[in-house]
């Protein structure tokens, strides 16, 4: 029924107001979504944080009963001393253990300072009653704040997981040969340095057993052990044997290097050497590069890689003297403790320094190979304003990519906004 115009335009003002209550309904719940994104957009971590490579440890196949090892990269992040700790879950968590590259000693915590690098190991013991399958677990790397920068407990320890993978299998085929073994040559007071190659032919992974026999007259007068990494199948590995000189006479020596892959013995490999009078090889080496490895600002470590390669024909200490000027005036000597480093090496000395205030700093210094030293290198940094979070190359990267997302859902969402009002 028609009741007039006066009704036509009462419906079309009542339409017209239903229509931008909506419009404004919409527009309130778009700022809303817009708020909520804002809140939930990532922001800088400002934790102090570690860093792991490789981010997976991979172990392969496995025999019961057998122990293998890898090697985990680990770096402190921050700008201060910070102490790993490490524990480990799942299946294998049992099985891991941390421990020191260098004497193989079990790690409870690792103390590392600002940039530092370090390798640990990480060796697996298979049980032998364990079932065949594949099994995993977690690593867990924590880097906790040393107590001088611990207020109040207020800070937590911020890690990471490093998945851990193994296939435990019991059936064996063993096989296996020691392609390469070669002696360095030696002086007296020097170790002997011995290198030998293996090939795994076997059809699972496994960790050879090596060691090194030293004869003088054809009488024994050292062995050692060496230390090995697992080898998968098909995989050859070079491994380093170590022999102490001091107290033994000059003359000629045989070595023989004998191998294991777990019941099966390999055919031993037989090398001469002598063992020449002190002083009788070259020494000298290279102070290649000087690199700023971090930003820092004033009172703050800034950390300095100093690359050196050993061009002489013996194994050597090598060490870095030197001093740090601000703007031409010595500020502090810069030093590092021996290094060992072989014939051909190339090592990176990493050096620690206090800038506590703003200016040019210059590095001057040289690498001193038992007392041979090398040319003298400089690098100049500047220490600018205080650093902070913004000053980060990882807080932008973070910022932009944040920015962009916001971007990309806000078009989204006005889009949907003007679909809803055309319907």
């Amino acid at each position: 029924m028609y009741d007039g115009p006066g009704h036509a335009r009462e419906t079309r003002v009542s339409n017209r107001t239903s229509s931008i209550a909506t419009m404004r309904r919409r527009r309130r719940g778009l700022v809303v979504c817009l708020l909520l994104l804002i809140i939930l957009l990532p922001v800088p971590a400002l934790a102090v944080g570690v860093g792991v490579f490789p981010q997976t440890l991979e172990f392969g196949e496995v025999l019961r009963g057998a122990r293998l090892t890898r090697s985990l990269g680990v770096i402190n992040d921050s700008d201060e001393p910070r102490i790993l700790t490490f524990g480990s879950t799942g299946a294998v968590g049992p099985w891991l253990t941390a421990s020191r590259p260098t004497d193989g000693r079990v790690l409870e915590a690792l103390e590392m300072a600002p940039g530092e690098r370090a390798s640990v190991n990480i060796t697996m013991v298979v049980p032998d009653e364990v079932s065949n399958g594949s099994v995993s677990g977690e690593l867990r790397v924590v880097s906790n704040p040393t107590p001088d920068n611990t207020q109040d407990g207020a800070e937590v320890g911020v890690g990471v997981v490093v998945p851990v993978n193994a296939s435990v299998t019991g059936t064996q085929n063993l096989a296996g040969r020691i392609d390469e073994f070669f002696l360095s040559e030696v002086e007296a007071g020097l170790p002997l340095i011995g290198t030998v190659t293996i090939t795994n032919e076997s059809n699972v992974t496994i960790q050879p057993d090596v060691s090194m026999e030293v004869f003088f007259d054809s009488e024994s007068v050292g062995i050692v052990e060496v230390e090995t990494l697992a080898l998968a199948t098909g995989e050859s590995g070079t491994f380093v044997a170590e022999w102490p000189t001091s107290g033994q006479p000059e003359g000629d020596y045989t070595a023989r290097v004998e191998a294991s892959l777990s019941d099966l013995r390999l055919e031993p490999r037989i090398a001469d050497f002598t063992l020449l009078p002190s002083g009788s090889l070259s020494r000298s080496g290279e102070l290649q590069t000087l690199e700023l490895d971090n930003l820092p600002g004033p009172g703050g470590i800034a950390v300095v890689n100093a690359t050196v390669v050993n061009d002489g024909q013996v194994e050597t200490k090598v060490r870095f003297i030197g001093d740090l000027r601000l703007e031409g005036l010595v500020v502090q000597p810069v030093g590092s403790l021996d290094r060992r480093i072989l014939p051909d090496e190339s090592v990176v000395i990493q050096l620690f320094m206090d800038v506590e205030r703003e200016g040019i700093y210059t590095l001057s210094g040289r690498a001193d190979f038992d007392g041979v030293q090398s040319e003298v290198r400089s690098l100049t940094f500047e220490v600018g304003a205080e650093d902070s979070i913004w000053s980060r190359p990882s807080t932008w990267i973070i910022g932009v990519g944040g920015l962009v997302l916001l971007a990309l859902l806000l078009v989204v969402l006005i889009r949907y906004s003007r679909y809803l009002e055309r319907r």
